[in-house]
């Protein structure tokens, strides 16, 4: 019969708690990093999880985007998900089940003022069907990948078309957002 080895961890006697890496199933999720500091966990003590990187961050990170384009597209998705637009939810438990032939209309107002700023949202990006509201809808919005998207939109699409379709719609949510100025146009050539 084999002997089993230990496994080496990475604490030593005085060196605290020993550092617990993201599992192989998480890892297949895309990349994560340990936070910049430490924080409490739910007992109080000292942790250090690691978090999942979005792909915003990455893509300020690599320079594609800028900060404030990052921040805009954040806004925008968190309004989104405010606004309860994704068709798949839970049902609340928080209210007896009635059956009636009617649609609820009971939206809060939080809910009401988040939807007001995606229409908002919408409307600085062209409008419904326009490419830049639809990149801002499914990958910002429903949270798909690029290749998702493209293949939601029938093919239609090339990735890297796709992609700077995304990048012109978080500058545009920048400047919709107040987090950037409007550049201003170029002058026209003057007649000779």
């Amino acid at each position: 019969m084999a002997r089993r080895r230990k496994k080496k961890t990475q604490a030593g006697p005085n060196s605290g708690p020993a550092i617990v890496l993201p599992t192989p199933e998480r890892m297949a999720h895309g990349p994560v990093e340990p936070p910049a500091r430490q924080i409490a966990d739910a007992r109080g003590e000292i942790g250090a999880p690691f978090r999942g990187v979005d792909w915003l961050a990455l893509m300020a990170r690599r320079g594609v985007v800028t900060e404030s384009m990052r921040v805009a597209g954040e806004r925008f998705s968190d309004d989104f998900r405010l606004a309860l637009l994704d068709p798949i939810r839970a049902i609340r438990l928080d209210r007896p089940r009635v059956q009636t032939g009617a649609v609820s209309h009971d939206l809060s107002d939080g809910v009401l003022g988040a939807r007001r700023r995606v229409a908002g949202a919408r409307r600085a990006l062209g409008g419904a069907g326009s490419p830049c509201e639809r990149a801002a809808w499914h990958v910002l919005g429903f949270g798909h990948t690029v290749a998702e998207w493209c293949r939601a939109d029938g093919g239609r699409l090339r990735a890297d078309t796709a992609k700077g379709i995304l990048v012109g719609a978080l500058g545009v949510l920048a400047v919709h957002y107040g987090l950037e100025r409007k550049p201003p146009l170029p002058k026209p050539p003057r007649a000779a």
